[in-house]
């Protein structure tokens, strides 16, 4: 729990890390990558995933998608309204997608 609070953030935004249960997804797509280190992006990413969950395989497309981006931003940099911005461009990009 300390890694997801940590990862969103701190203590002002740990309903966000507990919105999305499963070890998976906070192993797999969020504290084993580079999306840690980026608090807003986590944030949407895990707004996204609460409010419309993707199956695995279409989570794991997006979260290779969101990785491959470091290569052009600097996601860490991002406000909350650029990091929002960003996972739903990237998952309209994903159309057409299982929900």
């Amino acid at each position: 729990m300390y890694a997801r609070g940590s990862a969103v953030g701190g203590l002002d935004h740990l309903d966000s890390a507990t919105a999305v249960k499963g070890t998976d997804f906070w192993r797999s797509y969020v504290l084993r990558v580079r999306t840690a280190t980026a608090p807003s992006v986590v944030r949407a990413f895990v707004a996204m995933q609460a409010a419309h969950p993707l199956k695995t395989d279409d989570l794991r497309v997006l979260a290779k998608a969101l990785t491959k981006t470091w290569a052009n931003v600097v996601p860490v940099i991002y406000d909350d309204d650029d990091a929002r911005a960003l996972i739903d461009e990237l998952r309209r990009e994903m159309s057409p997608i299982s929900s």
